[in-house]
């Protein structure tokens, strides 16, 4: 008997590349006692363990931040610190989107599923060595020889 009308898939259009777009949401509150160590260490873990449990989904983080306020009203140095070089400098080429009190974001890369395995983050008595590793990350190609034990 000829089963082959019965087995055919018939493509539909409307269903193209669905599997690949499929997206995953990182949500994190900083609360008050949260520091810019620990705030970057808890998103870090977030985004690796998305990637470990939803492999290469577009991922889009959501940030909220309780307190965190200096006397002018706008966020402490830590949270500016988080906000504008974690994640928009480092952080971000991992991700598809950023969702941060400071402003919406959009890779306009592809993503970047090879995350490293350990985050190191520099001494607060040396915020130019910081910022210099931070700096090698911006490219498209990792620069520094713990890569991909760690950024």
């Amino acid at each position: 008997e000829n089963f082959e009308e019965y087995l055919s898939i018939k493509e539909k259009p409307e269903n193209f590349n669905t599997l690949i777009t499929k997206k995953i949401a990182i949500y994190h509150v900083v609360f008050k006692d949260e520091d810019f160590e620990k705030s970057a260490r808890v998103l870090f873990e977030l985004v690796k363990s998305a990637q470990k449990s939803f492999p290469n989904y577009e991922r889009l983080l959501y940030l909220d931040i309780e307190n965190h306020r200096n006397s002018l009203g706008g966020f402490d140095n830590d949270m500016f610190e988080l906000m504008r070089y974690f994640i928009m400098e480092l952080l971000m080429q991992f991700l598809t989107e950023a969702h941060l009190p400071l402003a919406h974001i959009e890779n306009k890369n592809l993503q970047r599923n090879d995350f490293p395995d350990d985050l190191i983050l520099y001494d607060e008595e040396d915020p130019e060595g910081y910022m210099k590793k931070m700096k090698k990350f911006k490219g498209t190609k990792y620069q520094m020889d713990s890569y991909p034990k760690s950024i």
